[in-house]
């Protein structure tokens, strides 16, 4: 790979440094020119390179006084020099452009750079010592000086120079790459031990007018600017030394780049902020912590739109695509060998570079396509608005001024190109540059100007915004040739050129789509098109009446694509035929000068008659013609005169032409169908999900259909007139056995004569249970058609085809289990249920013969209605109940419990086993046993059976098999509910922590297990100081665990694991050795040690009773003692055994130790010991104490000990009580000690503790519990320290809060949500993480203009009582999260959300507006996949998901206020939303939901799971709310607010004595109610009205709701019901007939004008009483809660200039207000500015200028002078005796006569403006709207019909 070649990435700039010490304010300036950073590829540095940072001048500056250190007093006592100086950074505009390709550039750089340090070293010669001395004299001293200067020392600077041989530079290098720098490691040093004065620096601040970051999408196939942030104003300020600290402040704002109209719009308004930061020194108890704090004043807003969305989706897909891709071949190119660190070049070193080596593509943003059939010229013209603007104006001075400026800056014209006929060019209007997108936030126009040949040029068309425009082009006059068209498209034809010129102006389409991600495609064509919706390739031939024998054949259309007839022949004849079918062009033309109004649609059926008559086989080809009208505005084009006689002739097309077939079936069954038209040659088969076009099929005469499936041999025909509209019906078809089926046809006119038929079943039955099943209707005589013997032996894969047959029976349907099943048992029929929505279980039985109990199944059922094609079809899927899924490593083996009870590790009968991976359907084998399931390894030999488990509730545990020695093996198992099915899958438990753990932190053996469990082998041993992972054995029995010291027959201890707190003491016996110490000790003499004296302890002869000692023996009962409380030593042997030993023993039962003689030891004498009953009287001798080594009793200097010195200590030797020998260090014989039996001290403490999600049974001793606690944390501390990392701490405080606002296409706001007060804290340590999360204040505004609901969200104003709880916020989070050491486990200690109460309205239009917004019902896939499996599998590669544990989860939504409004009239697209979402609202107010808080203590569950859980929680909890919302639904007028006000009225009276709260509460009440029910009756009586008089209706109580004067209103209603009932015959009879035409609509609207005359003035009054109920009410709730919220700012404007959304204006959004005041729409008439003067305003809108007076007026009456931009001709401004004004100039009216006659004065209305700027201002606004009126005018409006969308589909 060449170098030249190579991508780059360049820093270039010139830099200037002065330094100057004696100034001490300023030592040192410099400024760095010119600074740039560029990408290039090096050999073509100049053309390739692309701006990253753009060309910069930065200002460095040292002051020497800082200013900010003066201010303290402290410091001046120092002296200026001691306060080190503070560096000033400066620059104006900083730009940075960061691309994809960019990014990728960087990290592949980065990749880049540890390789090339992998590479070998340069290789270092030695040099034997002689040489190298000879060697360094020739070098000369400077130069070893100038290496040492840099830093190095003296032998390396010397080395350096004798390799590199001399060279400065090249030792240089060497040096910085292989020696050490000691200056630079000294400075540190220096600069770390001494104090901060010594500090070079105080601090950096860096000030910046703007700095902007510019993200390029440039990744794939297209090269636009995607989002930039720009950081305005920016100040920040970091010190540096013993404080460190900084600020920063500034104004933050964002845009993205909108494609389709190729310009900016706002997703952050400008917002000023600050953020502070301080790194505090860590201490000796804190870690250092980085506190950093973000404050606003103002709102931050940010705008969301449908654009915004859109741009990101589509971006995140190309750039990921292009990223896999790119990795993908990264793996398959990276070499295999290890040839690093060799010195031979890798074979493969070229390919791994390839990626570098990727190639921006120069993308080109236009492309223009010639459709017109004739050569074309085109040029580009950059200019701006203004100038265009004034071009429209027409005014000559105007005109004059643009010709004289030829080519300045703003206006560029660039040279023309020609564009044959057919073909493509694309272009660009700025040539690449290096500083990327520059351009695109100037306010430029980019125009196309164009001249077909033949016509002249037509007027420049806009191409920044997608849609279809289109131009007059009027014929060339001056080209004299005859031949128009082209001989490229073999479209040239010969036109006498006097009657070409003499034709009207041609209409020449601009139409403009996007490509790919950003290429804008701008299409000429006329506008007459053809749309081909057959199947096949069509021809369309042209020609002239005037000269039929030269006609124009084009090329053929391929099928579903469109043709724009050439633009000079569309006034030629049509005619259209398939293209190679050996056919005839059809006879008759196709005429579209008949259909004329905008939206009219005529349709016609033409055929084509075959050229080879005797071929018999084929048949005519028949197609449907279906013209239609678009919507171009009717307007004449051109003033120019036409004698009248050719305008009549002449037509302008805009037209298309459909071609559509005459009839296409659909087959949206699961299987195969035949088809068959009776009487004719037409048939065939079709596929599941496939259509067929019958060409040969005449819908102009009867048509009898019949369909046949598989077993279904007979059908009745259905028969289909001509003429046949849109209609359902069904079809009856008959199995092998003459069963019915019916089938449902949907008959779908498309347009007259072509017919779309859909053939689908009422009900899919669909198989998934394993078993083979039966159906039929609940009640019917015989099984449902189609099944036959095999249905009864095995399922059936494919669904079975069901209807109801029986109309007297009810539309249920039942099921039984196939008989090949069971042949000996009788399967019976389950209880019906019904097929058309919701979920289910069936249980199915079969009744066994003899006694045997029956089997029973449980069948899920789950229905869905199909989309689409195949909405007439219910899907019902047959699920087993219970899957078993393994998705651990082991072969499973699974048995109901009775079965494997007891069977170890054998598997009893009937048992199932799965393979890792596969999953199996579960049916209980017996109903009549517990349904518990248990499992086991079949890999591991010796597993048992582990315990029964329900499976029958979602949850997740682990399962605990054991193997014959007790050890455990876990599986994970989870259950989910999935439709009707409960997936029950297992995994292996390596990653997840165990749910129990016994930790045993005493020296004891402790047994433990669970309580309930009998079975001796599931008891598990701890073994001391150590820890032991369980599960519960059975995971029904409560989850106890039994503890248990092992063989001291201690007491018992049953601890509860749920439940966290400390259970009782565990007591075990400790009994003690009383051992003869000398023969336990190691350092015996070996000639003294006899074998007959090893380890030697008391122990009791049991005849005499008398003491002897014996050999220790473990366990052997005749050797324990116990020392009681008194002292006394309790002999063990000879007392009976005890099972609990906590209870004290009763003394009199057990013997203790005693001398043998009566009375006390006589001098010197020896008393044997026995044993005797306790005695109170022989307290002395019967209490023992041991005390330095020896035994001794309650008489003095008396101990026991064995005759005959060291030699008496031997096996069997007696005992006795003597003397004491007085010495310091008694004798061997003397030495007694007591041995504990076990260790510890007899009691243990028993406490539950929680581990993260891990139960933990933590065991300590008594005496040791605390000293363990306190013993491991210094260590952990110790640890903690050497750990730790810097803490964080953020907080982020904004007043005014967060602003977000939705944008959808039209573009209207939809809501405004605000949330202020918004306080975050977030503490990262290294032992948590907490973030505390608080807003003050929620609501949600609904920003459609004439809505009645203007806010949608509030928080319910507490009643008077409760005022002090005002203060706490709307909602608040709290969350502890602590780090875990299991991976995929994340820890919260908690985790909490809580909210006030809330009121909510919603309104339904702006729910369905909402739900398009965020992509609901967009189109799904047509086809429904039918998968044969028995389930859908998981995803396999996601791998184990992260699970979440929660010490505590609760969220709480306490209580809302709900209301609901329906919306009368809808769009047809939300209608068609609304019928999508399958259920209906229901209007009524404030009914009061009240919900319990979600708590879950200690959950430990994937995301999935807890999410599920809480959404089911709040779902039933609203259903539990379902009577509150139906007793306030709005029919019945609101009974529950009726009672709810009583109630408040009954308490205040109760509360307060406040009789008047009674009366009003209950007044309101009542009044609330009645205009309730008015309102809905006079809805009701609505339907039955014309549109225009419901439209009224619905305006005045829109104004009544929003004014609050409800009883003017009514008024209003009742006035305008009675009017509107005197003229409503004769207004609804003209509608009727306008609408529907002919007698039809007369009679139709003659109706509805009569039933109108009743209706209306009902209507009236009964809107008359609702408003004065709601006045009563309104008065009787003094505090208007409706109105007494109000939206934060009003709706803003969508559209700004170009049509792009602009940043807010509050005056902006009052001018549209204002607008909509004066015109009710907004959408057809949209608003551009407003100018506010001092006597009156101008509002200027998309079609008209007012001017208002000022005051608050009802509707119009406000404007004094209203034009619209029809009759303007242009503005100016003028002046007149020093006072200016604006003219508006008027067109002339025409006369009849044809001549213009310049109008009297009233044609130049002149308004007075206060200043000359101002009145400029204006007249640019006029003129400005003006030309996008002109701009209107001429282009295609979006359709909005829904018979279109037939067409098209």
């Amino acid at each position: 790979m060449s170098c030249v070649d190579t991508n780059a990435i360049i820093l270039k700039g010139t830099t200037v440094l002065t330094y100057k010490p004696r100034l001490l304010d300023r030592p040192f300036s410099g400024s760095l020119a010119g600074v740039e950073v560029f990408s290039c590829r090096l050999g073509r540095e100049q053309e390739t390179a692309l701006s990253i940072i753009d060309p910069i001048n930065i200002q460095v500056e040292l002051c020497g006084n800082p200013v900010y250190r003066s201010t303290s007093g402290l410091l001046d006592a120092f002296n200026v020099e001691d306060i080190p100086p503070l560096l000033e950074i400066q620059f104006p505009v900083l730009d940075i452009r960061l691309s994809y390709n960019d990014i990728q550039l960087f990290l592949t750089i980065a990749k880049s750079i540890p390789s090339a340090n992998a590479l070998p070293a340069p290789v270092s010669v030695e040099v034997t010592a002689g040489t190298s001395k000879q060697e360094t004299h020739h070098f000369k001293d400077t130069q070893l000086n100038h290496l040492q200067d840099l830093g190095f020392k003296k032998d390396d600077c010397r080395r350096a120079l004798s390799l590199c041989k001399g060279h400065l530079d090249q030792a240089a290098t060497w040096l910085l790459e292989n020696a050490e720098n000691v200056s630079r490691c000294s400075s540190t040093r220096v600069e770390s031990s001494t104090s901060s004065h010594t500090a070079l620096l105080s601090g950096v601040e860096l000030r910046a007018d703007s700095i902007c970051i510019c993200l390029i999408d440039d990744c794939l196939d297209c090269d636009v600017p995607l989002a930039e942030l720009t950081f305005s104003r920016l100040n920040v300020l970091q010190r540096i030394g013993s404080t460190q600290e900084g600020n920063a402040s500034c104004t933050l704002s964002g845009d993205y780049y909108n494609r389709e109209l190729s310009g900016w719009e706002p997703f952050i308004e400008p917002w000023p902020c600050c953020l502070s930061w301080q790194q505090q020194a860590g201490g000796h108890l804190q870690p250092p912590r980085f506190k950093m704090e973000v404050q606003a004043k103002q709102r931050l807003d940010i705008n969301i739109t449908s654009a915004l969305l859109e741009q990101y989706t589509t971006t995140k897909r190309s750039w990921m695509a292009d990223y896999w891709v790119e990795d993908r071949q990264e793996l398959k190119t990276s070499p295999t060998l290890p040839w690093i660190g060799s010195s031979v070049d890798p074979p493969s070193f070229g390919q791994t570079d390839m990626k570098l080596s990727k190639r921006r593509q120069p993308f080109v943003p236009y492309t223009l396509r010639n459709h017109t059939g004739c050569t074309m010229r085109f040029a580009t013209l950059t200019t701006t608005p203004t100038r265009v603007a004034l071009s429209h104006s027409n005014s000559a001075d105007s005109i004059s001024d643009i010709h004289s400026s030829g080519n300045d800056d703003s206006h560029k014209v660039s040279l023309w190109r020609e564009v044959l006929p057919g073909e493509e060019f694309s272009f660009e209007f700025e040539a690449r540059e290096k500083l990327r997108h520059r351009h695109t936030h100037e306010l430029k126009l980019h125009q196309l100007l164009v001249q077909v040949c033949g016509w002249e040029q037509v007027k420049p068309v806009s191409v920044d915004k997608v849609g279809v425009f289109f131009r007059y082009a009027a014929p060339d006059r001056n080209n004299s040739s005859n031949t128009v068209g082209s001989p490229v498209s073999k479209t040239n034809i010969i036109h006498p050129h006097v009657y070409f010129s003499a034709l009207p102006p041609v209409r020449v389409v601009f139409a403009i789509t996007m490509e790919g991600s950003a290429r804008k495609v701008i299409t000429v064509c006329s506008a007459l098109m053809v749309k081909n919706k057959l199947d096949v390739l069509m021809e369309v031939r042209l020609d002239s009446p005037s000269a039929p024998d030269k006609p124009v054949v084009l090329p053929p259309i391929p099928p579903s694509q469109a043709l724009a007839i050439p633009l000079h022949l569309t006034s030629w004849r049509l005619q259209a035929r398939p293209k190679d079918m050996g056919m005839f062009f059809c006879k008759v033309p196709i005429h579209w000068t008949s259909v004329d109004r905008p939206g009219e649609i005529s349709s016609s059926m033409r055929e084509c008659q075959l050229a080879d008559f005797d071929d018999s086989l084929k048949r005519n080809f028949r197609f449907c013609v279906v013209i239609k009208k678009e919507n171009y505005p009717d307007q004449q084009p051109a003033k120019r005169q036409v004698s009248g006689s050719v305008h009549h002739i002449y037509q302008q097309p805009g037209h298309t032409v459909y071609l559509l077939p005459t009839m296409v079936l659909v087959n949206v069954l699961p299987c195969d169908l035949n088809f068959y038209i009776k009487g004719t040659a037409i048939k065939g088969s079709l596929e599941p999900g496939k259509e067929a076009v019958l060409h040969s099929a005449d819908t102009s005469q009867n048509m009898e259909l019949g369909v046949l499936l598989e077993s279904f041999p007979v059908c009745k025909e259905l028969l289909i007139p001509p003429g046949t509209q849109n209609y359902v019906v069904r079809m009856r078809l008959y199995d092998t056995n003459k069963r019915l089926l019916c089938l449902t046809i949907r008959i779908v006119l498309r347009a007259q004569g072509a017919l779309k038929i859909l053939v689908s079943a009422p009900y899919w039955l669909v198989n998934k249970t394993g078993l083979p099943v039966i159906f039929r209707q609940d009640n019917g005589k015989a099984d449902a058609a189609g099944q036959f013997e095999e249905h009864e032996l095995a399922r059936s894969l494919s669904p079975l085809l069901f209807s109801y047959t029986d109309k007297e029976q009810p539309s249920m349907c039942t099921m039984r289990v196939g008989k090949g099943i069971h042949p000996d048992g009788v399967p019976g029929w389950c209880q019906g249920f019904s097929l058309d929505g919701g979920s289910g279980v069936r249980a199915v039985k079969v009744i066994q013969q003899g006694n045997r109990p029956g089997l029973i199944y449980n069948i899920g059922i789950s229905v869905r209605k199909g989309k689409g094609n195949y909405r007439d079809t219910h899907i019902v899927t047959f699920a087993p109940r219970y899957l078993l899924d393994n998705r651990s490593t082991h072969k499973l083996a699974f048995a109901q419990r009775e079965f494997a009870r007891g069977k170890g590790t054998f598997n009893p009968e009937g048992y199932i086993c799965t393979l890792p991976g596969s999953s199996v359907v579960f049916h209980w084998p017996r109903n009549d046993y517990d349904q518990l399931l248990c499992v086991r390894l079949m890999d591991m030999t010796n597993c048992t059976w582990s315990g029964g488990f329900e499976i029958n509730k979602p949850k997740s545990f682990h399962v605990n098999m054991r193997d014959m020695r007790g050890s455990c093996f876990y599986l994970r198992t989870e259950i989910t509910l999935k439709g009707a099915t409960y997936q029950i899958s297992f995994t292996n438990t390596e990653h997840l922590p165990p749910p129990l753990r016994v930790d045993n932190l005493s020296e004891v053996p402790v047994q433990f297990w669970q309580h309930g469990v009998a079975d001796l082998r599931l008891h598990t041993e701890v073994k001391p100081l150590s820890v032991l992972d369980y599960a519960f054995d059975e995971p029904t029995l409560p989850p106890y665990l039994t503890l248990t010291v092992k063989g001291a027959g201690s007491s018992e201890v049953t601890a509860d694991m749920n439940f966290f707190r400390e259970y009782n003491k565990l007591y075990y016996e400790n009994f003690i050795y009383i051992a003869a110490t000398h023969t336990f000790s190691q350092k015996l003499e070996k000639k003294l040690r006899l074998i007959s004296y090893t380890e030697l302890v008391l122990d009791v002869d049991p005849k005499t009773q008398r003491v002897i000692l014996q050999k220790k023996e473990p366990g052997k009962r005749s050797q324990l003692w116990r020392m009681t409380g008194t002292g006394m030593l309790c002999h063990e042997g000879s007392s009976p055994p005890q099972s609990k030993p906590s209870q004290p023993r009763p003394l009199d039962s057990s013997l203790v130790l005693d001398i043998a003689g009566l009375a006390a030891v006589s001098d010197n004498n020896y008393e044997p010991l026995m044993l005797r009953r306790p005695d109170s009287r022989r307290s002395t001798t019967q209490t023992w104490y041991f005390t330095s080594g020896m035994l001794t009793c309650g008489l003095p200097r008396l101990v026991v000990q064995v005759k005959g010195g060291i030699t008496g200590l031997s096996d069997g030797a007696e005992v006795v009580l003597g003397p004491d020998s007085g010495l310091l260090e008694p004798g061997p014989e003397q030495q007694f000690i007591n041995q504990k039996m076990r260790p510890g001290s007899g009691v243990l403490s028993v406490q539950v503790l929680p581990d993260g999600p891990t139960r933990v049974l933590q065991i300590s001793d008594f005496n040791q519990r605390r000293v363990v606690h306190s013993s491991t944390s210094p260590e952990q501390d110790k640890c903690r320290e050497d750990v730790q990392k810097k803490e964080l701490e953020v907080l982020v405080n904004l007043d005014e809060g967060l602003g977000v606002s939705l944008v959808n296409k039209v573009p209207e706001e939809l809501i405004f949500t605000t949330l202020s007060g918004v306080n975050v804290h977030f503490t990262h340590t290294a032992s948590s993480e907490v973030l505390e999360l608080n807003i003050q204040n929620i609501q949600v505004d609904n920003q459609l203009l004439g809505t009645t609901q203007p806010v949608i969200l509030w928080m319910t104003p507490s009643s008077g009582e409760s005022g002090t709880n005002n203060s706490s916020p709307a909602l608040q989070v709290n969350s502890v999260k602590v780090p875990s050491s299991l991976m995929l486990t994340t820890l919260f200690k908690h985790l909490m959300v809580t909210a006030r109460h809330f009121t909510v309205i919603i309104e339904e239009k702006l729910l369905l507006k909402l739900l398009s917004f965020f992509g609901y019902g967009e189109a799904e896939a047509e086809l429904e996949k039918l998968d044969e499996n028995l389930h859908e599998r998981p995803n396999e590669e996601a791998g184990p998901p992260q699970r979440y544990y929660f010490e505590n989860l609760k969220i709480s939504f306490p209580q809302i206020k709900l209301s609901v409004f329906t919306s009368h009239k809808l769009p047809a697209d939300l209608k068609a939303l609304k019928g999508t979402l399958g259920f209906p609202l229901v209007r009524f107010e404030d009914a009061i939901i009240n919900m319990y808080p979600f708590t879950r203590v200690h959950p430990y569950e994937t995301q999935e799971i807890i999410i599920n859980d809480i959404l089911k929680h709040f779902r039933e909890e609203l259903m539990s709310q379902a009577a509150q919302i139906l007793g306030s639904v709005d029919f019945l007028g609101n009974p529950m607010g009726l009672l709810n006000d009583v109630s408040e009225g009954v308490s205040e009276l109760i509360k307060y004595g406040n009789v008047g709260g009674l009366i009003r509460n209950v007044t309101h009440g009542v009044s609330n109610s009645a205009a309730k029910f008015a309102g809905t009756l006079s809805d009701g009586l609505g339907k039955t009205m014309d549109n225009r008089h419901q439209n009224e209706r619905e305006y005045i109580r829109y104004h009544g709701a929003t004014s609050g004067e409800h009883l003017v209103a009514g008024i209003h209603g009742l006035a305008h019901g009675i009017i509107g009932g005197m003229t409503s015959i004769i207004t609804s009879t003209v509608e009727g007939v306008k609408t529907e035409g002919g007698v039809g609509g007369f009679f139709s609207g003659l109706g509805k004008g009569l039933v109108g005359t009743v209706t209306k003035p009902v209507a009236g009054a009964l809107d008359f009483a609702s408003e004065t109920a709601q006045t009563v009410r309104d008065m009787a709730s003094l505090s208007n809660h409706r109105f007494s919220v109000q939206r934060v700012r009003k709706p803003r404007c969508c559209r700004g200039p170009q049509g792009l959304l602009a940043r807010f204006s509050a005056a902006q959004a009052e001018g549209q207000e204002q607008l909509f005041c004066l015109t009710d729409n907004i959408q057809s008439e949209f608003f551009i500015a407003v100018e506010p003067m001092d006597s009156y305003n101008v509002l200027i809108s998309s079609k008209v200028v007012y001017f208002l007076k000022p005051g608050d007026y009802v509707d119009r009456e406000g404007i004094f002078l209203e034009v619209k931009y029809d009759d303007l001709y242009h503005c100016l401004v003028s002046k007149d005796h020093g006072k200016v004004y604006v003219q508006l100039t008027k067109k002339a009216e025409n006369t009849n006569s044809g001549v213009a006659i310049p109008g009297p004065s009233h044609q130049k209305p002149m308004v007075h403006v206060k200043s000359e700027s101002l009145a400029v201002k204006i007249s640019q606004e006029i003129n400005y709207a003006k030309s996008l009126y002109y701009e209107q005018q001429l282009m295609l409006p979006a359709e909005e019909n829904e018979d279109c969308l037939l067409l098209e589909t």
